[in-house]
């Protein structure tokens, strides 16, 4: 019996001394990584600022719903990666083990302040779902990579304070090194605009290039929209594509619409093309996937226009209307003036309808044949509220199939 305790005693000793063999190279792995983006933030950059830039959603606003997901993935590869180390465990049941901030990472962040500007923000009410953010802050410093991004979007996007903008870049940094997903998203952005680190198109690329490797929808979209656009990288819709494809297999919405404009414009004026129907394809996906506006008013653009199907464009163009999408309201204005055949299927006070609906969008062309038709400018109601629907942002894709792409 003596001798079995001694045993097992000498076989603890080395269980702990390996352990903590273990956590002191994972802290220097993150101690590197952490050098080399300070190296990066830092280093010239010969970007071409003449390229036309994309704004990249804000992600904070989708870290709820994806959040659990993205830190489950990078959480568990960590746990892989470092199977034996004495990580922080104070998560129950399946739920993989954090790394806490080294010390070399709290040097660099003022908790005071932070805490300042949280306990405003609470007496404000503008914590985002009532979310404990002082507790969030204390989560973070325990390696908590949800925690990290989340402030670290709030402490960049809501103040002009330099210092709280200097701890967000910071905390969304330590998660990047930490390669969660959502962390390298966050940090593509902050290069991508010049928030903190010093503006580059190209490490914004790297970073979610990088993302994008855990087939996060959002980040593969983004990926494939700077290689459409040429951002930090050579244009090649080549190498687009693949990556809208990946995200369209997971249900991502504005990449069927992207990938239905890249065949579009591939299709060319012929109708019947294997292109135009792979256009086709997408849209009716994304109508079928979330009832999208913008692949309606899109869907309705094609039989008017390869299809000449009159009947079944009205169709489509009419449920765009409905959320009030600008250019199906005066597309179908425009229809019935008899310049796409179906000025005998929209009335003359629907069509009155459809240009002040666009008009009050501010829709250019509405305004311009608002003033064409009654002689005089449009005039905006004093509460006029423009409430197109938020997925007209994706019309401004257009712009970037004007570059010139392989």
């Amino acid at each position: 019996d003596i001798h079995l305790r001694f045993h097992f005693k000498d076989e603890n000793r080395k269980y702990i001394e390996g352990q903590e063999k273990k956590a002191q190279l994972d802290q220097e792995q993150i101690k590197q990584k952490m050098r080399k983006l300070e190296e990066a933030a830092f280093s010239d950059d010969d970007d071409d600022d003449s390229v036309k830039e994309i704004h990249i959603t804000n992600h904070s606003n989708h870290s709820s719903s994806h959040s659990n997901h993205s830190s489950h993935l990078v959480l568990k590869k960590l746990s892989e990666d470092n199977e034996d180390s004495d990580l922080e465990d104070d998560i129950e049941n399946d739920t993989p083990k954090r790394i806490k901030l080294t010390s070399e990472e709290k040097k660099k962040l003022d908790r005071n302040s932070m805490l300042n500007f949280l306990e405003q923000r609470k007496e404000n009410g503008d914590a985002q779902n009532n979310v404990d953010e002082i507790n969030s802050l204390s989560e973070a410093y325990n390696g908590d990579t949800k925690s990290m991004n989340y402030l670290g979007s709030i402490f960049t996007t809501t103040t002009d304070n330099n210092k709280i903008i200097e701890n967000g870049a910071f905390l969304i940094s330590f998660s990047a090194a930490r390669d969660d997903p959502e962390g390298l998203m966050l940090i593509s952005k902050l290069y991508f605009d010049g928030i903190h680190f010093r503006k580059s198109k190209k490490k914004s690329f790297d970073y979610m290039q990088m993302a994008a490797k855990y087939k996060i929808p959002e980040a593969l979209h983004e990926l494939g929209m700077k290689y459409t656009g040429g951002i930090g990288t050579n244009p090649s819709i080549v190498q687009a594509i693949p990556q809208f494809e990946e995200a369209v297999k997971l249900k991502y919405v504005p990449s069927m619409i992207q990938l239905a404009k890249i065949y579009r414009k591939k299709g060319g004026k012929k109708n019947g093309t294997e292109e135009l129907e792979k256009m086709k394809m997408y849209l009716e996906m994304a109508i079928d996937t979330n009832n999208n506006t913008t692949a309606k008013y899109m869907l309705g653009s094609y039989y008017l226009k390869y299809a000449k199907d009159s009947e079944t464009a009205i169709k489509y163009l009419k449920e765009a209307a409905l959320k009030r999408h600008k250019k199906a309201c005066f597309k179908l204005y425009k229809m019935s003036t008899g310049d796409y055949y179906g000025e005998k299927n929209i009335t003359k006070k629907e069509a009155e309808n459809y240009l002040n609906i666009a008009c009050s969008c501010k829709y250019g062309e509405a305004l311009e044949a608002y003033k064409e038709k009654y002689g005089r400018e449009y005039k905006f109601a004093s509460d006029n509220s423009v409430s197109e629907d938020d997925e007209l942002i994706e019309d401004d894709i257009d712009s970037l199939n004007k570059k010139k792409v392989d």
